[in-house]
């Protein structure tokens, strides 16, 4: 009876963990301020085709696509942690 508890309580965890994974279309304007700010200083001739907010259990990612389709990331913080250039 104890080990079927432990499972149990396992499986919650991980069903609970699974879903707080979480990322949703959003505006430049609903980025970071440091975000928006390096967008507009380093891609102002670019055009933002997306921004998705990627919500995790301890931490918040941001990726921005361009309409040529170089991607950049940012962290929680509005800091880049990631370019990509197609």
């Amino acid at each position: 009876m104890r080990k079927l508890k432990v499972i149990a309580f396992c499986v919650m965890c991980v069903m609970l963990m699974a879903s707080c994974d979480d990322e949703k279309i959003i505006t430049v304007d609903q980025l970071p301020v440091a975000a928006q700010s390096f967008i507009k200083k380093s891609y102002a001739d670019k055009n933002v085709v997306v921004v998705k907010k990627d919500s995790e259990l301890f931490s918040t990612k941001y990726e921005v696509v361009f309409g040529d389709g170089m991607k950049v990331e940012f962290d929680g913080d509005g800091m880049p942690i990631d370019v990509d250039v197609d």
